[in-house]
């Protein structure tokens, strides 16, 4: 892949941030914090995984309280939902995005809650920062979007200091969602493959204009340069059925231990930690 998809990818996240309203669209509300509350609400409400009630986002995977005064760089900050609970947390906070809305809304929001932090609009395949800068690098469903996600990992290696610990997600290829909403549903029923490969049906088909799908054997061999690895699947409740936190919780409740079973077989994260 070349600069010209590279672009490519840049203008499709810069007409559609990730605020995480694929029903209901909040663009055109002003960006305030109200909005960046909701964005805050649906992200939380896609990741049911990830925190327990009336807890920060992100907490059951990202050790907050350890990283107090330590540097911290966010690949992908995307509308700054995770950036605001590092800073709370006392993390000197580095976010990088490819687009330039995301750090316009990034350093807004930042500004509106009088947190400290540092934004860059940069390619990830060439971080402008020196080597051995920073302490944990986090990145959430961003790189598999790049053109040269391997060059990501490389540099995230490279900036990374001597210790310091990295925890990212890529999409799943042999997951639930991937099978029914791309392989079974336009691959086969709708005869896509004919003309069409997985690799461009997984980009057609999900978020982003590039989105690579991995298996656990492949991420794993992504990372291998990285010692203490640790290697977790997760999915979001929406990819065995739609709609489904809207449920009344009396109706799903019975279902819980077995839907997080499924989920955590063939949900679409794939999650890896390791450290340098």
């Amino acid at each position: 892949m070349n600069d010209s998809t590279l672009k490519q990818s840049q203008s499709w996240w810069e007409a559609n941030p990730m605020s995480y309203d694929w029903n209901e669209k909040i663009d055109g509300i002003k960006p305030d914090h109200a909005y960046f509350n909701l964005v805050d609400q649906r992200m939380r409400e896609g990741h049911h995984f990830a925190q327990k009630r009336n807890v920060p986002l992100f907490s059951n995977l990202i050790p907050y309280p350890m990283l107090a005064g330590k540097h911290v760089l966010e690949i992908g900050c995307g509308l700054g939902s995770i950036a605001q609970v590092f800073a709370n947390h006392g993390a000197l906070y580095t976010g990088v995005d490819l687009t330039e809305r995301s750090i316009q809304l990034c350093s807004l929001r930042f500004r509106l809650s009088q947190l400290k932090g540092h934004f860059v609009q940069t390619n990830a395949e060439k971080l402008p920062f020196p080597d051995n800068s920073f302490d944990y690098v986090w990145s959430w469903g961003v790189i598999h979007h790049t053109p040269g996600t391997k060059e990501v990992i490389r540099e995230i290696k490279r900036v990374l200091k001597p210790g310091g610990r990295l925890a990212v997600m890529m999409y799943n290829r042999y997951s639930l969602r991937n099978f029914t909403r791309v392989v079974l549903m336009r691959g086969i029923l709708q005869l896509k493959f004919l003309s069409h490969s997985l690799e461009e049906l997984e980009n057609r088909y999900s978020d982003g204009f590039i989105a690579k799908h991995y298996s656990q054997k492949t991420m794993k061999a992504l990372f291998q340069d990285f010692g203490d690895v640790k290697l977790s699947i997760y999915g979001q409740r929406s990819e065995i059925f739609p709609g489904y936190h809207r449920l009344p919780k009396i109706l799903t409740f019975p279902f819980e231990p077995i839907l997080q079973k499924i989920l955590r077989k063939a949900g679409w994260f794939l999650f890896i930690e390791g450290q340098k």
